[in-house]
């Protein structure tokens, strides 16, 4: 496995880094070694589900489906937390390091699901004439282009239509600040902490603007 360690304060924007060496798998079940998730914002994230809820069936199980990514989310967070506080010596052990090669799947798999959340709602704004404010609507369609620029080399092994001069691979990073991430081009980072923040926000906006209707 090969895993980019990202040096100093990284936002998505740069930053410098090296590739370690490659470490043989073994087998194991994926843990959190005790880390506690964020309460508080697991509760965010489930009064913020509702903002796409509604009576037809789609919009019912988009909810379950964001409150399943928000509960990975927390946990992923919380992995993350406790293995930016190991040493480099204990990074360096079997057990550290396969749970990193989980958690790193984990990670890939959260950005697969959360685009098709993000996805769905660009689909479906367009396609409605009226009921959301272009401020919304822009807002959405600006957070579905933050995560195809991560989004499409982990599906598509290519870079994205917006960023032609990016990587055609994501390679995965560990921001000192947020835990894993994917270099896509040279020196740019893009954490999945950077992903959760933007969805989670996005999601409030939309609660706030169904609230204002009613």
């Amino acid at each position: 496995m090969v895993v980019v360690h990202v040096r100093g304060e990284e936002n998505g924007l740069g930053g410098d880094a090296q590739r370690p060496l490659d470490r043989s798998p073994s087998q194991s079940c994926w843990t959190f070694s005790g880390a506690s998730m964020n309460g508080d914002r697991y509760s965010q994230w489930i009064r913020v589900s509702h903002a796409v809820g509604g009576v037809d069936q789609y919009r019912a199980f988009m909810a379950v489906a964001i409150q399943g990514l928000a509960r990975l989310d927390c946990q992923l967070i919380a992995a993350a937390e406790q293995f930016l506080q190991l040493t480099e010596q204990q990074r360096a052990t079997i057990p550290v390091s396969v749970e990193l090669s989980e958690r790193l799947t984990l990670s890939y798999l959260w950005v697969l699901g959360a685009y098709e959340i993000v996805r769905t709602l660009d689909q479906r704004t367009r396609e409605a004439s009226t009921g959301t404010p272009p401020p919304v609507a822009e807002r959405i369609t600006a957070t579905k282009h933050l995560f195809e620029r991560v989004r499409i080399p982990l599906a598509k092994f290519e870079a994205s239509r917006r960023n032609a001069n990016d990587s055609p691979i994501a390679y995965p990073a560990i921001s000192p600040v947020h835990g894993v991430a994917w270099l896509v081009a040279d020196n740019t980072f893009v954490p999945r902490r950077q992903l959760s923040d933007a969805l989670l926000a996005l999601l409030s906006d939309l609660r706030a603007e169904r609230e204002g209707k009613g």
